[in-house]
């Protein structure tokens, strides 16, 4: 766990600092509001930080920094897929994370505020998993929330890789600005030898310094949702699950199917044809004129 502390994660969060010093103006001016303004949770920033292991299981990091003013807990929801098992989740509170809390084997989601503070615990439901703790305190807060997520990456005929949602539609706690860091274990991630994509929201994914980095330009809100998807090379990982078929069939084709890169690829493909339509007529145009 100690690698997802250091390194390239924490030069992302200083990245947001300017972020930071707006959020703060934002809770300020909100202060200056009604006080039912003040009457929904927000967090003002979700740092995700994402260690790869050999056997294609993670250890996921989120630093959430807001403002909680209802409610008893707050909650993460992961779908597992038919495949993925979530276990060891740990929280503590604080940037420096002074207060750790206490893990759970059985989280009751219908507990008391007071039951659930300064508590976390893992609440299975149909769906998958919700990862579950007390806000404990009312106000300005950062929650620090570490899990392992197993099989993540899976083995495919061409490649490995995985498509996840790192953050869930529909939270009552956005607007949120969200910033993703994706390493592995033993590997640079890189052009040369992976490829990534993000869906979801309004931001850009890129590769630098060794891993695969996707932030936010416009906070997230409502429908919105934070997804990657990354392909790499079948020799870097030894994923423990294999799927049966290709990632290209099972994974890239579903996860492009009316998003913005399709449309990008239908937008190239009518710009070739314009292309060629415009010559023709052209040449079209340069004979008739030539011929009289």
């Amino acid at each position: 766990m100690e690698n997802i502390y250091a390194g390239h994660f924490f030069k992302r969060r200083i990245s947001m600092m300017k972020r930071r010093i707006s959020a703060v103006l934002l809770a300020l001016a909100l202060c200056m509001l009604a006080p039912y303004a003040l009457a929904a949770n927000r967090v003002t920033n979700i740092d995700i930080g994402v260690l790869l292991e050999d056997d294609g299981s993670a250890w996921i990091k989120q630093i959430w920094s807001g403002r909680f003013s209802e409610g008893t807990e707050c909650y993460i929801p992961i779908s597992d897929s038919g495949y993925l098992a979530v276990e060891d989740l740990t929280v503590s509170m604080g940037e420096n994370e002074e207060i750790e809390f206490e893990s759970l084997d059985d989280w009751d989601v219908d507990a008391s505020f007071d039951d659930k503070a300064y508590r976390c615990g893992i609440h299975r439901t149909g769906d998958g998993y919700e990862l579950c703790w007390g806000i404990s305190e009312y106000g300005e807060q950062t929650f620090v929330i570490s899990y392992h997520v197993r099989d993540l990456v899976r083995s495919f005929d061409e490649a490995d890789g995985f498509n996840f949602m790192f953050v869930n539609p529909g939270m009552n706690t956005t607007p949120t600005d969200v910033t993703v860091w994706i390493e592995a274990e033993n590997y640079d991630l890189s052009v040369d030898n992976s490829a990534a994509w993000a869906f979801g929201f309004t931001g850009e994914i890129q590769f630098e310094e060794g891993g695969v980095y996707a932030w936010t330009e416009d906070p997230i809100s409502g429908n919105d949702r934070v997804i990657i998807m990354l392909e790499m090379n079948p020799d870097m990982l030894s994923p423990r699950l294999r799927a049966d078929g290709s990632f290209e069939t099972m994974v890239k084709q579903p996860a492009m199917d009316g998003s913005d890169y399709d449309d990008g690829e239908d937008g190239s493909l009518i710009g070739v044809l314009c292309a060629i339509g415009a010559a023709v007529v052209g040449l079209v145009v340069w004979a008739i004129v030539h011929s009289v």
